[in-house]
């Protein structure tokens, strides 16, 4: 399982020292961090205007056709995509071109080992301590100049062992088949209770993204690995590869959620000593992917050698496949086109809509209807809003009317019953009966999801400390605001986020009497009801500007680099 927060670097940068000589290439054949370049998961589909393959995210909701320059809405029918990743062996050719570059590869190892690393040994060897103060440079000095050289002259002789081995390989016997991998992606919503070192008590959010796959046979198969192998999904429907003998699906779904939801465990970098942690895993991604494999008998030289082909990279995975006895016919393919694309109109006057890749629902900016993408097609759907102001943006938001079911049952609905009720005792409020509070739940996504926190903790006060006068109207020509942020947050998810996002909430007089019994009954067990509307609220251009390069799903570059770890 591959898991991180993407605000963080994936590794710590190295420590000063002596620059670095050519490395050597990575064991095994695997792909440089170079070569992942943008780790999206991808999926590529025909673009319905030109026919060219349009490749994008599989977690989007618009596509533009980089041939034409069309735009189209992603249409899903169901929610676990069954796909497969392109095969870039078809032929013996292929099979040849693997094996010849990985026994180029391992020569290549065999000569590094020889004739570079001692040379790079030497020249770690020579560096002075940063304990000691070196007076005099060493006498028998290996320069960076030296180490490159020789590996140029090992690269070289790799390269004509591979020229001189190719012509005595034979493809003898060659099998492409197919395997199941269960890959899954989304956001984990964590909220945290604890303790500082001089005591206070405090409650914080964290937003968390996590990937993951699971192999789905029971076959001997290497994990699916680096992100980078996804990066060009196309559904199984219609696609060549789908002929190809393919291995049972036998599990794998149930454990892959099971690690995800494991990850709760996992808590986010909280600047406290947690006491308690509730987390909700909500999935943007779940497919069944299917990635081609070719088991090979090539004869090299006098002998004989197996290699397991790894279709999706064109590269040899192990020199040993497994026993293909249980390979069976095609996988099944889904019943009918499960992802698609459509003409990005509004059905209520034809504009075209604005291109937001990862809209949960458009602001058609022609009419200025709020239009749910929730469905099959656009559906119109009423909206509230705040009356526009120079100067000022208009972002979304969910607005929902606090109903929070405690543990125990009861309903709070009033935000000052739910600070105070923490620690049990109504003396803040006192008999006072509880009055219907609304709270507004961010309805965007950013991609840093630390400097998401940081930010929703600024908009509490200044959304719920004051009264706000909503319009049941929606925009039109006279009331148009200037700049309007996307909608790329569905209401069921942000009511998973919402129930969260009520920490904020909380003062430090509501948590300093606070016990972990009332906390967990009263908060962290609470489920968040009621209906959310939608609702364009005028925020402050300087409050909000700073943040609008940040819009975007928390995709998974820095994950990525994780590489199945």
């Amino acid at each position: 399982v591959w898991g991180g927060v993407v605000a963080l670097p994936a590794s710590a940068p190295p420590p000063p020292g002596p620059p670095s000589p050519v490395k050597p290439e990575p064991a095994g054949g695997e792909p440089a961090p170079e070569d992942g370049g943008d780790d999206q998961v991808r999926i590529e589909l025909p673009c319905p205007s030109c026919g060219a393959a349009v490749a994008f995210p599989v977690y989007h909701a618009m596509a533009q056709c980089p041939f034409c320059g069309s735009r189209h809405l992603v249409r899903r029918e169901e929610s676990t995509l069954v796909t497969v990743l392109p095969n870039a062996v078809n032929d013996e050719a292929g099979v040849l071109a693997a094996v010849t570059a990985h026994l180029r590869h391992l020569k290549y190892l065999e000569l590094y080992d020889r004739m570079v690393r001692p040379l790079v040994q030497r020249r770690a060897d020579q560096q002075p301590n940063d304990l000691e103060l070196v007076t005099a440079p060493p006498l028998d000095g290996v320069s960076l100049a030296a180490i490159n050289a020789a590996e140029a002259r090992v690269h070289r002789a790799a390269d004509a062992y591979a020229a001189r081995l190719a012509p005595h390989l034979k493809v003898l016997a060659w099998q492409p088949f197919l395997a199941p991998y269960w890959h899954r992606g989304g956001t984990l919503y964590q909220v945290a209770f604890g303790r500082y070192e001089d005591g206070a008590k405090s409650m914080e959010l964290a937003i968390t993204h996590l990937e993951g796959s699971q192999p789905g046979s029971a076959a001997p198969l290497p994990d699916m690995g680096k992100l980078s192998y996804l990066k060009n999904l196309r559904p199984l429907y219609g696609a060549p590869e789908a002929a190809l003998p393919a291995f049972p699906v036998e599990g794998g779904r149930e454990e892959l959620h099971a690690r995800l939801e494991a990850m709760h465990q996992r808590s986010a970098s909280f600047s406290f000593r947690t006491i308690a942690v509730r987390g909700v895993f909500v999935p943007q991604v779940d497919a069944l992917v299917w990635r081609p494999w070719h088991a090979a008998r090539v004869a090299v030289g006098e002998g004989e050698e197996e290699f397991l082909v790894d279709g999706a990279s064109a590269r040899v995975a192990a020199q040993r496949p497994p026993s293909l006895a249980p390979l069976a016919g095609p996988p099944p393919q889904p019943a009918d086109q499960q992802i698609r694309l459509a003409p990005s109109r509004c059905p209520v006057c034809g504009a075209d809509l604005p291109f937001v890749p990862d809209a949960a629902a458009h602001l058609c900016r022609n009419c200025l209807r709020l239009l749910d993408a929730s469905g099959r097609r656009l559906q119109p759907q009423p909206y509230l809003r705040e009356d526009p102001a120079a100067g000022h943006v208009a972002v979304p938001f969910w607005r929902f009317p606090l109903a929070l079911r405690t543990a125990e049952g009861a309903v709070i609905r009033d935000l000052a019953h739910l600070g105070d009720r923490l620690d049990g005792v109504l003396d803040q409020v006192g008999d006072r009966p509880q009055l219907q509070s609304f709270i507004f739940v961010p309805a965007f996504r950013l991609r840093l999801t630390r400097g998401a926190v940081r930010f929703y903790r600024r908009l509490w006060p200044l959304l719920h400390g004051t009264q706000r006068h909503l319009r049941t109207a929606p925009y039109d020509a006279t009331s148009k605001p200037a700049e309007v942020w996307p909608l790329t947050l569905p209401a069921g998810e942000a009511r998973v986020f919402g129930a969260m996002y009520l920490a904020l909430s909380f003062t430090s007089r509501d948590l300093a009497r606070a016990e972990i019994r009332g906390v967990r009954a009263r908060f962290l067990d609470g489920t968040l009801e009621g209906k959310p509307e939608p609702a364009y609220l005028s925020l402050p251009a300087p409050l909000v500007s700073p943040f609008r390069g940040l819009l975007g799903s928390p995709d998974a570059p820095a994950v990525a680099r994780l590489g199945g770890r």
